[in-house]
């Protein structure tokens, strides 16, 4: 089965009612290849006595029950030759490459049951595959087939393959001989290293790491072992007390036999560089982790004009994942983040602010922080904002199992909360914590499939609004057999679309959804239902709060122009900028937010009226000291509340992530003009 067939399926099975549309966003395919797709899998089913996939309205239904997927695909797993289509076989290629010698074309074309014509144009692929990194296929009549390069960029393209391919099925352990004893002696092994370390790593790890294990020994049995060269300037890791911890435990289960100082250090380094979901190995107060990541935290705040609730525990979590970050960045360990994507665009202003809110991080860790890893420290942030404390009483009772680390299950887990106001959600776990505790509720979510007595639904690491708009209606109708007819998007469009013309269809689209969430999550006991009710950009900052200065002005004065619009609508005091002013003096705050663009503001403390923005251009720039960086933009912020201006500023990030809007405002001469820049162009 082709494995894009049969991911669209899981799909379909373990999220009832999923969009043809979704689909083709997530897998980036065509409606014709999601067609055909379905084609496929629906011979499948039928191959298994099964109905075919139901389509309604364009939301796609599985006949099969999950317990029976899963059985049937278990028995598919098995069959080495199903899974050997198109990159499949390719990869199967490189995995051979890698792990075995004298590879022929003659043995890949009997080993894969194609002809010799096919293996040559997948060698082609596989060249193309090393090529970016540095990599090479040569073949001589002695050796075979061999990839050639340095020891430690083979092996990092080796941790880039397992991220990027699902190597759990049965044919791929039996390949690499990785039997149920040795599955059961690597628990064991992992079991004591958490242990030791005081940690817990995600399930996701769990599973990675024995196959990263053994491919690499299997490497050096090969006689392709680590040197000096492939991995200098390890005398402060071996320092370290989780090293010596850790490479304790590899030897006295025999794992470090036969290997290198260099080969037992790569090993180490993998498992420290795991994801972890839990860690307790507390943050102290004293270090310079603590004093680091407080200031990211605080520099966050200020950027985004907001007070995250609960600190310590976001302190903590940053800590779980910084640590072990480290780890990978500073010795080349590669991460993927599978919901990378999907978070950038969705939070694409907060995660700009991460990346600026970092650099004390990585100046005391001594690295910087790639894209994949600075949005996983995006979504602990994202997480923060959207906590909220429950009220307890008479509630279904649930827990969110995640086999991801700590930064998917925080923000996951934040996400459903929201969308179910009615549900105490306990915590977030892993699925081995789940097994050993037997924890006692009514409902689970999550984002493995598991066999259960209580309801479990599958949800997936990242929701669009749709699946939470479906996932919420599939949640009441098996909790509380609520069998209401479905209000979806698809449908209020399609009516529309009859009798309107639709002048932005997607625009359309994103407000109908976000307005049927807000509807449907909304206590029964709130206040009558208002959407997007919180000040837009556009009634904070009009010709009535906006200056130009022509003049060369101080830094002071720069402020308190600023600040003349709100002072004299009596939204603020002259105290709130006085308070603006010795907090920046005291380096106490963080205001720039982009090249050429700053947003002084304190937070209310009964000097705000009412909430208020203001703008002033500046044909001279001023500088700001404790950032280092000359402005021409000066945005004053005088929030009212914690939440209140929040919409106003995603759109100010928004609008300034994109540094040709903010040079359109420079050099705008008149308030109309900057109006114009602000609103009425594509941002």
């Amino acid at each position: 089965m082709d494995k894009r067939v049969r991911k669209l399926l899981n799909d379909i099975v373990y999220q009832p009612g999923v969009s043809m549309k979704e689909l083709s966003i997530k897998h980036h395919l065509s409606l014709a290849q999601i067609e055909y797709a379905i084609k496929k899998a629906n011979q499948l089913l039928k191959e298994y006595q099964f109905k075919e996939i139901q389509r309604i309205n364009n939301h796609l239904y599985a006949a099969i029950s999950q317990e029976e997927y899963a059985k049937m695909m278990k028995q598919k797993s098995e069959s080495l030759n199903d899974y050997f289509y198109e990159v499949d076989r390719q990869n199967m290629i490189l995995l051979m490459l890698l792990l075995e010698r004298d590879i022929s074309l003659i043995s890949l074309s009997l080993e894969l049951g194609v002809s010799k014509n096919t293996i040559l144009k997948d060698l082609k692929e596989v060249e193309l595959t090393l090529k970016p990194y540095r990599l090479s296929l040569i073949y001589t009549r002695k050796a075979g087939y061999v990839i050639k390069g340095p020891e430690i960029r083979i092996r990092q393209f080796m941790l880039e393959l397992i991220n990027h391919y699902d190597f759990n099925d049965g044919w791929f352990h039996k390949f690499i001989n990785l039997t149920n004893d040795k599955k059961s002696f690597f628990a064991a092994l992992f079991e004591e290293i958490e242990r030791e370390l005081k940690v817990r790593f995600s399930d996701e790890t769990i599973e990675k790491l024995p196959i990263i294990i053994t491919l690499m020994r299997r490497r050096v049995l090969n006689d392709s072992p680590l040197s000096m060269r492939d991995m200098p300037d390890l005398e402060m890791l071996w320092k370290e007390n989780a090293y010596k911890s850790v490479s304790n435990i590899l030897h006295e289960n025999g794992l470090t036999e036969s290997l290198n100082k260099y080969d037992i250090s790569f090993m180490v380094i993998q498992i420290l560089g795991g994801n972890l979901l839990l860690s307790n190995s507390k943050l102290q107060e004293n270090s310079l982790y603590f004093q680091a990541i407080q200031k990211m935290v605080h520099r966050f705040e200020s950027m985004m004009t907001a007070t995250l609730a609960e600190k310590e525990d976001l302190y903590q979590k940053l800590y779980q994942h910084l640590i072990p970050a480290m780890y990978r960045i500073k010795y080349g360990v590669p991460l993927t983040n599978p919901i990378a994507d999907q978070v950038k665009e969705k939070y694409g202003f907060i995660h700009s602010i991460i990346q600026k809110a970092i650099e004390p991080v990585e100046e005391v860790m001594g690295c910087r922080y790639s894209q994949d890893e600075l949005v996983y420290i995006t979504m602990l942030f994202v997480g923060a904002f959207s906590h909220s404390n429950q009220k307890q009483g008479e509630r279904l009772r649930a827990i969110v199992l995640c086999e991801n680390g700590v930064s998917i299950s925080y923000l996951l887990t934040n996400e459903l909360k929201k969308l179910f106001p009615e549900i105490t959600f306990e915590r977030y776990m892993s699925k081995r914590a789940f097994l050993e505790e037997n924890i006692k509720v009514d409902l689970i979510f999550s984002t493995i499939y598991m066999p259960l007595d209580i309801p479990c639904f599958q949800v997936t690491p990242f929701l669009s609004d749709e699946q939470k708009q479906n996932l919420r209606h599939r949640v009441f109708y098996q909790m509380e057999g609520m069998t209401n007819k479905q209000i979806t998007t698809s449908t209020l469009m399609n009516i529309i679309k009859q009798h309107a013309d639709i002048r932005d269809y997607d625009k359309l689209k994103q407000d109908i959804q976000k307005y049927i969430l807000e509807v449907e999550t909304n206590p029964v006991n709130d206040m009558p239902f208002s959407y997007s009710s919180d000040p837009q950009l556009c009634d904070l900052i009009t010709e009535n709060t906006i200056q130009i200065a022509t003049e060369p002005l101080q830094f002071e004065e720069a402020i308190r122009k600023t600040a003349e619009p709100l002072i004299d609508q009596q939204l603020i005091s002259p105290k709130y900028v006085d308070r603006v002013l010795t907090n920046y003096k005291n380096a106490e705050s963080y205001f720039v937010i982009s090249q050429n663009v700053a947003i002084p503001h304190v937070a209310n403390e009964g000097d705000v009226f009412k909430l208020g923005m203001s703008l002033l251009k500046l044909d001279e720039p001023i500088y700001f000291a404790n950032e280092g960086h000359w402005i021409q933009i000066v945005i004053l912020i005088a929030p009212f509340d914690k939440e209140q201006h929040m919409d106003a500023i995603a759109e100010l990030h928004q609008l300034v992530l994109n540094q040709s809007n903010v040079e359109r405002i420079i050099a705008a001469e008149t308030k109309s003009e900057i109006i114009d820049c602000l609103y009425k162009l594509p941002h």
